[in-house]
């Protein structure tokens, strides 16, 4: 028999509204977290219906645009496809990635530029010619690029990342990897510009890649579920990852360097209990 915490509910049937009412739906059918006060709770309930109301209206698509992908990808691997529960898997990450990213871009009170989404989407689902350049790493959610009016250059300086899971060696590996993976794309991007290749979808990162440059510290800020312990940094890591990677040092690396040195830890309004639960009331339009 399947049980379910105190903050998760079943599914009712299948809605016939749009995404975002059938989020706000489930808002209204969610738990507080453990020690959390009535008042609390309703001011948090509030800003998650704000941001419902004005998330990406594009939720289903792109769930299933990363389910494709998914099946591709697995398919040039000869891996078999993808299952339920990795579909699943697929859906609440998308929903999580897109709840906070838009609470992150509210929070910043800015859109992200063209340009930023250009090169996300080459993180995403790189061009043959960019494949290599991108290497093994997962995409970003958000790259933040500023110009420096003095001299024109649009900067990158720093990224966001959603994470609805712990950090592990993956995200040690991003962390330290990203910047050599940046300047392979934007190196590989300039030399294309150079010869006049075409790169459909991609027009404005080739018009300005000569203006692109990295900042001298990336900064990384890390989206977390509402109930995550932020004051707790190691709280966040798993631990045992590392461990059965024999990787150990670069765990206190992470948890003693990296994180207090060159990220920013914030809570998402949305615990995780919220996402699965958002994943479950939208499984009649998803098909699974």
């Amino acid at each position: 028999m399947t049980t379910l915490s105190s903050a998760e509910t079943l599914p009712t049937e299948a809605s016939t509204g749009s995404v975002q009412e059938i989020l706000k739906e489930t808002v209204e059918k969610s738990s507080p977290m453990e020690n959390e006060s009535h008042e609390a709770f309703e001011q948090r309930k509030e800003k998650q219906r704000e941001i419902i109301d004005v998330m990406p209206g594009d939720l289903i698509e792109r769930i299933e645009e990363d389910i494709r992908i998914d099946g591709e990808f697995k398919a040039r691997r000869k891996e078999p496809k993808p299952t339920l529960e990795d579909k699943k898997h697929i859906a609440t990450g998308e929903i999580f990635e897109s709840l906070a990213s838009t609470e992150y871009k509210l929070r910043e009170q800015r859109e992200p530029s063209e340009l930023s989404l250009q090169i996300l989407k080459i993180y995403k689902n790189p061009p043959e010619a960019l494949t290599q350049a991108v290497g093994h790493l997962r995409n970003p959610d958000l790259i933040d690029i500023r110009e420096d009016t003095s001299t024109h250059k649009m900067v990158i300086t720093g990224l966001a990342e959603v994470k609805m899971a712990t950090l592990d060696v993956r995200t040690y590996e991003q962390q330290v990897d990203f910047r050599e993976s940046l300047e392979n794309v934007i190196e590989t991007v300039k030399e294309m510009a150079k010869v006049n290749l075409d790169l459909e979808g991609f027009e404005e990162l080739l018009e300005n890649s000569d203006k692109l440059e990295i900042a001298a510290e990336l900064h990384t800020v890390f989206v977390l579920p509402a109930e995550r312990d932020i004051a707790n940094p190691r709280s966040l890591v798993n631990e045992h990852d590392f461990k059965i990677n024999d990787s150990m040092s670069l765990y206190y690396e992470l948890v003693d360097g990296i994180i207090p040195e060159q990220c920013t830890l914030q809570n998402s309004v949305f615990t995780a209990a919220d996402i699965r639960n958002f994943q479950k009331a939208l499984s009649p339009l998803l098909g699974f």
